[in-house]
């Protein structure tokens, strides 16, 4: 192999491996192989046993689990993120069961505080009678959403949440509006907290002040959407979608021609012109209205929460498997080549086919002997 071709394939392998690296390990939740749900500024993994039901453990066990993988039992902070856990758990798990907080009674300050040692502001407890506060732990009950004091030492068996730091939203737009961050995007909530009210597809665009009006990636997007709204308003609503029917594909498409229909999630219905698509908050599912004449109740804005990012981290999974084929590829690549070399040159090393030869290099001394001569013959 001449040397300039082993520079060129030598800079070319390690600018691809560089690039899936980065593409692989470049995550907003932990990237160990586990299945994470982000929340706010946080992300979740609910341990699954067998056939999708809850893995139970111990207080003592569920601790361990969760601080090996290097994050930790769940700690609730927020009411937003009590209904969350809630109504999360029965899309992942099919029995409605009770799951441990990372919480206990400590006997210094002789009161329940979180196994990282801040202090409580969120609490939801459920009337029950007192245990003696040695060795009292705390479990969430999904039927209820409430907080009861159990036992530590007689060991019962629970589900288990884990929980790590996620996107914050110090990344979100500053314009004086109040947006949540999950993953690599941010979400507003238009009306939030006071019950979300009734807007045309053009005025639900306008209020979004630039940014885009709510377009959906994946089935885990829908679902947060679905779980978060249903926590911040009042009532199921409708929640319009950045999407609309364009003639001249004849398709729905999003507004943002950037981002690909990859998932969808209709109700029966055909497409006509002037059609757009609203979300039942009840549901998840996508019904197909006029844009003119509909009027939805429900305004959900949102953006990148990293301007130079152009796409959506969610849908990388494409990206990432083309870095990978082209890593393999080219692997096979320095495979054959190598083989070839070795055939026509019996006895070298591995390392010698892949060596790094500059592309410009020093003269040898022979070389600059015979530079020197030929300018001293010159009259």
């Amino acid at each position: 192999m001449e040397p300039e071709m082993r520079y060129h394939f030598s800079f070319l392998c390690r600018v691809v491996l560089f690039v899936a690296l980065w593409q692989l390990s470049r995550t907003d939740c932990p990237a160990d192989g586990r299945t994470w749900v982000p929340f706010e500024n946080s992300c979740y993994h609910f341990v699954h046993g067998e056939e999708d039901t809850a893995k139970s453990y111990s207080i003592a066990d569920a601790k361990k689990f969760c601080t090996a993988n290097g994050t930790s039992l769940v700690q609730i902070s927020s009411a937003e993120e009590n209904e969350f856990i809630v109504k999360y758990s029965p899309s992942v798990w099919k029995g409605n069961l009770n799951v441990w907080l990372g919480m206990s009674y400590d006997t210094t300050v002789r009161k329940f505080r979180w196994f990282d040692q801040t202090e409580m502001g969120y609490k939801n407890w459920e009337d029950s009678p007192e245990l003696s506060p040695v060795n009292t732990c705390v479990a969430l009950h999904l039927s209820t959403g409430k907080w009861r004091k159990m036992s530590c030492v007689d060991e019962p068996q629970y589900g288990v949440v884990c929980q790590a730091e996620g996107e914050t939203d110090e990344d979100c737009p500053k314009d004086g509006k109040k947006w949540k961050a999950s993953g690599t995007w941010c979400y507003r909530y238009v009306e939030m907290g006071e019950g979300a009210k009734p807007y045309t597809f053009e005025a639900a665009k306008e209020l979004c002040n630039g940014h885009d009006l709510l377009q959906i990636s994946d089935a885990e997007e829908n679902q947060y959407i679905v779980d978060y709204g249903s926590s911040v308003w009042k009532s199921n609503i409708n929640v319009w979608l950045g999407m609309y029917y364009d003639t001249d594909v004849d398709a729905l498409r999003w507004l943002n021609n950037n981002n690909s229909m990859s998932y969808t999630n209709y109700e029966d219905g055909g497409d006509t012109v002037d059609t757009c698509v609203a979300m039942h908050l009840s549901s998840g599912q996508w019904m197909k209205v006029s844009c003119r004449e509909d009027m939805q109740h429900g305004v959900v804005c949102e953006t990148s929460d990293k301007p130079v990012e152009a796409s959506k981290a969610k849908s990388s999974p494409l990206l990432t498997a083309l870095v990978v084929l082209s890593v393999v590829a080219i692997l096979c690549m320095s495979a054959v080549l190598w083989f070839v070399h070795q055939r026509n040159n019996p006895g070298s090393s591995i390392l010698s086919a892949f060596e790094y030869h500059p592309p410009f290099r020093s003269p040898a001394g022979d070389e600059t002997c015979l530079v020197s001569v030929e300018e001293n013959d010159d009259p």
